[in-house]
């Protein structure tokens, strides 16, 4: 049942936290666990990105976890861990999750899996309970099974976070693309409340720069500009590359002279 359960919320349409949040909350409700936390690899570190410690949630806590530590035995072997007693973690180095209330670190029992996807291993599940032999072999191999769930999930998650950004940045510069441009202005259009200003500019004489010196030095002339436009973008002001040489702010100013101002500053 709780595999199903699992498969459920896994497959619906959420963000890898409110995931993490429903997978933690759902197994502290249905088995002994005091902590349950989520660990993912980030290049070189392995941080944990939700736990619930204690019935307190922390989403996104970005507590890097130190080597040598069981999670990172987990991952480099690719091998749950079960921990039964006091006496399992004798020779194990601990690191508490929240320094600023150690006495919460009061796990005895604890399972340790591997989240694998597509032949890498990607991150660690851990559930904790301060309770002697709360876990068996059994309750390891049913996280097992819902690391692989979720190591499934959480694989998919990036891909369509990848897809999505190839979908709407320019390769190049790293702006918002020419679609993205077009929906951010029907977006702001839509809920306008002061002016809207659509600044257009382009690069004299471009052409020739690729012709002269080649496309790779008209690369890094856009790549310079985007990245001088960049300065320029805050939270009411979209900065995107429309084409070619052409690129484009899309600016709520509260009125006329202010969008003026900004045409003067991008042109600068």
């Amino acid at each position: 049942v709780l595999i199903g359960e699992v498969a459920s919320l896994l497959a619906a349409d959420r963000t890898p936290r409110e995931t993490f949040a429903s997978l933690c909350e759902l197994l502290t409700r249905e088995i002994d666990v005091s902590v349950c936390f989520v660990a993912l690899r980030s290049g070189a570190a392995l941080r944990i990105e939700y736990v619930n410690d204690h019935g307190v949630t922390r989403a996104d806590p970005q507590i890097v976890i130190e080597r040598g530590g069981r999670s990172w035995e987990t991952l480099r072997t690719g091998r749950s861990q079960l921990f039964r007693t006091a006496e399992d973690w004798a020779a194990v180095r601990r690191q508490p999750l929240n320094t600023a209330q150690p006495w919460t670190d009061d796990t005895v029992s604890a399972i340790f899996v591997p989240l694998q996807a597509g032949g890498a291993r990607i991150g660690v599940l851990s559930v904790q309970s301060r309770n002697e032999n709360a876990y068996d072999d059994t309750d390891v191999a049913l996280l097992e099974a819902i690391g692989r769930y979720l190591a499934i999930a959480v694989r998919n998650q990036r891909l369509f976070a990848r897809l999505q950004r190839v979908a709407e940045v320019d390769p190049l510069t790293g702006l918002a693309n020419h679609s993205s441009v077009l929906r951010n202005i029907d977006d702001r259009l839509a809920a306008l409340d002061g002016s809207l200003g659509i600044v257009l500019l382009d690069i004299t004489n471009f052409g020739r720069i690729n012709d002269v010196y080649g496309t790779r030095v008209g690369d890094r002339v856009l790549d310079a500009l985007a990245e001088r436009l960049a300065s320029l973008a805050d939270a009411d002001t979209l900065v995107g590359r429309f084409g070619g040489d052409d690129f484009v702010l899309v600016a709520r100013r509260d009125d006329r002279a202010d969008i003026a101002k900004l045409v003067e500053e991008a042109g600068a």
